[in-house]
């Protein structure tokens, strides 16, 4: 059995090496794009497509379930953990934790960039938009290795999962073995935006240095086949952390393949006489 899994796991990596460097050109191709779009002050916003650096300004009051922090886009993700056993002895070197997803919530608003010029309005994160952000919150209280509870569920945790229609217990009446996840653009947060800016009339840049915004109806979207990108941090830091994660997986993956080949040719070996 141990075999067995061995051997497909080496398969599967090996497969996976040879599907990195697509990825790995995909994230070359969209680098390509941040870099030659040109990004303009707010009050500098010509129609059509553009690229804007910001904080993230709610339209819509919104507070993430898990953290309990102000945000403009929040996914909530819920796992439970698995623990696979190989062999008859219940030691942690041949126990496998897996989590699986059981829950996905995405709630957005639309929401503002804002910089010293004025704000524009970016519709709501839909799956036209491609978002590119990090898990902001992680909360377990289980030890992956041995299933044990290690604290108690936060009290507003545990409200905010049974809003979602998730029971925190099992059908013995037992606590469940789950992992709480949020990936958000908080409140004041540097973002990234580029997409197809549209004017509704009314003006968006501020009066004098230090007076109030007026209201935006300048809008970012994306625009038929082209979608929306919108990620946390700068246009530079970005294309920076774009460079390496496609040289790591242009690079990597056929060692990747290669390593798990060898490693299958050794264990089956050919007999070349």
């Amino acid at each position: 059995m141990l075999a067995i899994i061995i051997n497909l796991l080496l398969v599967g990596v090996a497969v996976l090496g040879l599907v990195l460097p697509v990825c790995g050109w995909k994230m070359l191709r969209r680098r390509a794009d941040i870099r030659r779009t040109p990004i303009r002050t707010v009050s500098m916003l010509d129609r059509g497509w553009t690229a804007l650096e910001g904080r993230a300004v709610p339209s819509t009051d919104l507070i993430s379930p898990f953290s309990a922090r102000p945000c403009v886009y929040v996914e909530a993700i819920v796992e439970e953990l698995t623990i696979f056993q190989v062999g008859h002895r219940a030691t942690n070197s041949n126990r496998t934790p897996v989590w699986n997803q059981i829950e996905s919530v995405t709630t957005s608003h639309p929401f503002y960039v804002e910089d010293s010029t004025g704000r524009v309005l970016v519709s709501a994160i839909e799956d036209d938009v491609h978002l590119d952000i990090h898990e902001s919150f992680t909360f377990q209280n289980v030890d992956e290795k041995t299933g044990a509870f290690t604290q108690p569920l936060l009290p507003h945790i545990a409200e905010s999962v049974q809003r979602l229609g998730i029971d925190p217990l099992d059908e013995d009446g037992q606590p469940r073995r789950l992992r709480y996840i949020e990936r958000a653009i908080e409140v004041d947060e540097d973002v990234f935006v580029t997409g197809n800016h549209s004017h509704h009339g009314e003006d968006l840049t501020r009066s004098m240095p230090g007076e109030p915004v007026q209201g935006a109806r300048s809008v970012i979207t994306s625009e038929g086949g082209k979608r929306a990108y919108v990620s946390l941090g700068t246009a530079s830091a970005i294309s920076g952390r774009l460079f390496w994660q496609a040289l790591a997986c242009i690079a990597g993956g056929p060692a990747l393949t290669a390593v798990c080949g060898g490693c299958l040719f050794l264990i089956y070996g050919i007999d070349w006489a």
